[in-house]
């Protein structure tokens, strides 16, 4: 490589670039002086050298030289190209590119491919032992498998797009699949496979776990679908209240807190409540071979019932679960202990705003020696600014019910409301609710309202506002546990990655394929949550900080990191990044593509 030019006269001369209005590239060479009066360099002399092909970055020298640069006489080279900001020779570019002819033909690809975003995808789904794990599993599919699982992850849902997308985008050994082959990948994952990959990514999270505990996340999500041919699909909540709601799957998922990983899946008919499948997820991750004594499971209120904490006592599963409001032992606890939870001394802390109090209780617990006595605890919280949210929106709620129900008694006796507006109907949902509230009485005199509230049955209604409840059968103090609990968002944030980002709010695929593209949607949410891990932990760390908080942002701005092929050795030469662009993949823990980058290498 040259970066310094010799002339015939000694005269040392430095190599630049520079583009016309036509955006032409040339290559030029020039030599400074010191001007002692400015007490600066300046260019003393500037030559141009020539064009710089932009295919393949191969110079066409100016005949106008005339010998000025003995360098360049060199009767062994033929061609000169212009490579990182030096002059190298025919030979130095072939053995820089290894030019020997590509096993694989590349005419389906677009000369100018978009690199940013697909590289930042496809090496995080590296550093997070992803794409392992799929060659572990799926052998020489893993790679297709992959790419599918970025492509969903850059926003796409259409497998019959997939073709029409890789020419455009960069991705290590992959071709364009068209819908056939696509349809045969997806058929092909088993939930047996599944399980296995999973098996090794809760295997890899306990060896990144300091005392091998790894807490995770249960929770469902509905995503609907018009296919007919899925066997899952059922009506479920949403069929209640919205009588055009489609069938739906039940999608299953348990999240690692500590990154976000998704650590198991698993699909059931759309009218099956939480409390019934806890059960049986744990028993498949089981017999998928996962340890799930290594974990602490976390559920919100739609889990646990008296059955389901039981058998986890019997298995000796160690769990963290909020209890809902319902159990009258729970309720007595509150009462008992509600001056503790109204006193100052037991905030935690003024930002946390929440009181708390820990109980214990006792459960038994059936092992193989007999029925033995194990003591758990029972975490109680108040958050009183919430508490007072609550009652204000039950009261609220309550007179705009009975304003409502005031107004319409007096029409019907013809007597002349106090307020002569009509009020706003509540909604139907409100109206049902709040009416248990108030007190009709049918004998009263026209100077009377028809309808009073029961301020019993209101106060009774709001005696637990702000009030919530944990139970586990772990020992810790009471803010380690709300603060384990309180990590769950991390499964919700995923959710969102996999119907937003991935769009994967709908599921209209054969029933075949289902089962794959669910796999496909939990590998793109998985990778998304590893960048969105990364840059949290790199934040706290001060290294930076994304533009608007946006992850999509960030993404869009990758996409325009943008390589042009190089003719002679298949391979694309890079643009060069802006600041903003390396500060990302900072954030990301991802490094920045090479200045070269191939497609296919032998």
């Amino acid at each position: 490589m040259i970066k310094q030019l010799t002339d015939v006269n000694g005269n040392k001369w430095n190599l630049t670039t520079w583009v016309d209005a036509g955006n032409r590239t040339y290559l030029r060479a020039y030599r400074n002086k010191w001007n002692a009066q400015k007490k600066r360099s300046e260019t003393a002399q500037a030559k141009q050298m020539g064009r710089i092909n932009d295919q393949d970055q191969s110079i066409t020298l100016s005949k106008k030289l005339d010998g000025l640069f003995p360098e360049l006489e060199n009767p062994n080279v033929v061609t000169w190209y212009w490579l990182e900001n030096a002059l190298v020779t025919d030979q130095e570019y072939r053995e820089l590119f290894n030019t020997e002819p590509e096993v694989i033909e590349q005419d389906w690809s677009n000369e100018s491919i978009s690199v940013g975003s697909t590289w930042a995808f496809w090496v995080t789904a590296q550093n997070m032992g992803m794409l392992d794990h799929l060659k572990k599993v799926f052998g020489e599919d893993a790679a297709e498998i992959l790419a599918l699982a970025i492509y969903v992850a850059d926003g796409h849902t259409s497998m019959m797009e997939f073709e029409k997308w890789v020419p455009r985008y960069w991705l290590p050994e992959i071709k364009p699949l068209a819908s056939p082959r696509i349809s045969e990948l997806l058929r092909k994952i088993t939930d047996k496979q599944t399980d296995e990959y999973f098996r090794l990514r809760h295997q890899q999270a306990c060896s990144r776990s300091p005392n091998g505990l790894v807490t995770i996340s249960f929770d469902s999500t509905s995503i609907s679908s018009q296919a007919e041919t899925i066997p899952v699909l059922e009506y479920g909540n949403a069929k209640k209240n919205n009588i055009a709601a489609y069938e739906q799957v039940n999608f299953m998922q348990v999240c690692d807190h500590a990154t976000g990983d998704t650590l198991f899946m698993r699909d059931f008919y759309g009218s099956m409540n939480d409390k019934s499948i806890l059960l049986d997820v744990i028993t498949d991750m089981e017999q998928a071979g996962i340890d799930m004594t290594q974990n602490l499971l976390v559920t919100d209120r739609g889990f646990p019932s008296m059955f389901n904490l039981q058998q986890l006592i019997n298995r000796d599963l160690k769990f963290l679960t909020a209890i809902p409001l319902v159990e009258s032992s729970i309720k007595n606890e509150f009462r008992k202990h509600m001056d503790q939870l109204n006193d100052i001394i037991n905030f935690g802390s003024a930002d946390r705003g929440v009181t708390g109090f820990v109980v214990d209780e006792l459960w038994a617990q059936d092992t193989s020696a007999g029925r033995v006595t194990q003591k758990n605890k029972l975490y109680l919280y108040k958050n009183p600014a919430r508490a007072t949210e609550e009652e204000l929106e039950h009261l609220r709620n309550a007179q705009a019910v009975l304003q409502f129900r005031n107004y319409e008694a007096d029409i019907r006796r013809g007597k002349t409301p106090r307020n002569t507006k009509q009020p706003v109907r509540p909604q139907e949902n409100v109206m049902k609710r709040y009416s248990q509230f108030l007190y009709e009485n049918r004998h009263a005199k026209m100077d009377e309202d028809v309808w009073t509230i029961k301020s019993d049955r209101l106060k009774a209604a709001t005696e637990f506002a702000g009030c919530f409840a944990l139970r586990s059968n772990v020992s810790m103090d009471r803010w380690e546990a709300l603060d384990r609990y309180s990590e769950r968002n991390v499964i919700e944030q995923g959710f969102r990655k996999l119907k937003d980002d991935c769009r994967g709010d709908t599921l209209n695929i054969t029933g075949s394929s289902y089962k794959g593209k669910l796999f496909l949607l939990t590998l793109g949410q998985s990778i998304l949550m590893a960048m969105r891990h990364n840059v949290r932990k790199n934040e706290k760390l001060n290294k930076g900080k994304l533009e608007k908080n946006s992850m999509r942002l960030a993404i869009a701005t990758l996409k325009l990191i943008e390589a042009r092929v190089q003719r002679a050795s298949l391979g694309y030469k890079v643009k060069a990044l802006t600041k903003e662009q390396r500060d990302i993949y900072a954030l990301l823990d991802v490094t920045p593509p090479p200045k070269f980058i191939y497609r296919f290498r032998n």
